[in-house]
């Protein structure tokens, strides 16, 4: 999506492997599952970093983004105190408060991308190219800052914003879980698989009245809304081309099953 707009993309991973095969080019394809297959588009950048070598291009970003889960970001958060903007897309909206008070940096702020990226690819596109993984035609949705954005992309006030993150962590978050979950009983290793089996379905879809339902009469969100989100929930679940792995969905059960 940067890429697109122009942006100068740098990456920062601690995975050695990826780095190096980064490092050797200057793009990289990836593959947007469609009603009828792939659609392939290349993604410019202009550096990636093993975590450490990028401490001198710091003080050089307009942007930060962390997306490395919400357990992770404590290698490096001393390291923000002086970037101007930092967003964090993790699956746990507390993870800005506990980014301010690592970083010393109050200008964290949280966002969403609406959207499902595998881990995983098919023997055809890792032929186009080795780093093609599969993700939706999803939207980004951020939180309002200092930032000016183009207009492509989404920017809400901290209220309209929860809205979105009760859509994402319950309607999207909780049966994605139950799906992956439940397929893995059945020995199945896609949740596009779970979803072709009668009852590990409709144990989904009851999830999701439920909590659509609660999200509605507790007014955290709007019924057209959560019949909006519902609707695509379900449809993405069924994606055959996502390729969407049960062991990423399913990872990490104790954070995901815990009370709250």
């Amino acid at each position: 999506t940067f890429s697109k707009m122009g942006y100068k993309i740098y990456f920062v991973d601690k995975d050695e492997k990826l780095v190096k095969e980064l490092q050797k080019r200057n793009l990289y394809k990836t593959a947007f599952s469609t009603v009828n297959g792939h659609e392939i588009c290349e993604v410019k950048y202009e550096k990636a970093f093993l975590l450490g070598e990028e401490d001198n291009f710091l003080s050089q970003m307009d942007l930060v983004f962390s997306c490395v889960g919400p357990r992770n970001f404590n290698d490096f958060a001393y390291k923000l105190s002086k970037v101007p903007t930092i967003y964090f897309f993790e699956n746990e909206r507390e993870s800005v408060e506990k980014i301010k008070e690592l970083s010393r940096n109050n200008n964290c702020f949280f966002g969403i991308p609406d959207v499902i990226s595998s881990n995983n690819s098919s023997k055809e596109l890792l032929e186009k190219d080795p780093l093609c993984l599969i993700t939706e035609k999803g939207k980004i949705v951020l939180e309002k800052s200092m930032h000016s954005f183009p207009e492509e992309i989404i920017c809400v006030s901290e209220e309209e914003l929860k809205k979105h993150w009760y859509c994402k962590f319950y309607l999207h978050n909780m049966p994605h879980a139950v799906v992956s979950f439940s397929g893995k009983l059945f020995g199945k290793k896609y949740v596009h698989e779970a979803m072709e089996i009668p009852s590990v379905k409709e144990l989904t879809f009851s999830a999701m009245e439920s909590i659509k339902n609660s999200l509605i009469k507790s007014n955290f969100v709007d019924k057209e809304m959560a019949e909006y989100y519902s609707k695509k929930e379900l449809h993405r679940f069924s994606d055959k081309y996502l390729n969407d792995p049960i062991s990423r969905v399913a990872r990490d059960p104790i954070r995901k099953l815990r009370k709250n």
